[in-house]
């Protein structure tokens, strides 16, 4: 989706979450690249990591599998792109998905909704959202 598409006080961002959540005329998602069948995106290609980078035991700490077992793929055009294909132990995707709602949300942190809320309004979103989710 080109960006001149782009209304003007909207970001490309939210264009595309557009794009892809309407239901009539439904999306197109034949430009969306799924990892999990990267043999058959020609932009897409296995990518080596280096597995001394962090130990076992350190990767074990954090909820991680050793990275010698990741799958890991780069982005053609786009240098510096890696995807990582479930690196989470059993159970520990659930931890980081709690800290990403949780605490990184929180200061001293930077948060993509100060530019649109107080700091008071900011602080603990998670919580005060999640009955409004039930």
């Amino acid at each position: 989706m080109a960006a001149s598409m782009v209304e003007h006080g909207e970001d490309a961002f939210r264009k595309l979450f557009k794009f892809y959540k309407r239901r009539n005329p439904p999306p197109d998602f034949s430009d969306v690249i799924d990892f999990s069948k990267m043999a058959k995106h020609e932009k897409v290609f296995p990518t080596e990591l280096n597995p001394a980078a962090v130990s076992d035991a350190e990767a074990r700490r954090a909820g991680l599998r050793p990275i010698g077992d990741w799958t890991a793929f780069g982005l053609q055009d786009y240098p510096g792109f890696i995807f990582i294909s479930n690196p989470f132990l059993p159970g520990s995707q659930q931890h980081w998905v709690r800290q990403c709602l949780k605490t990184y949300p929180q200061k001293p942190n930077a948060c993509n909704l100060d530019m649109h809320m107080a700091p008071a309004e900011t602080q603990d979103i998670w919580g005060k959202s999640a009955d409004t989710l039930r």
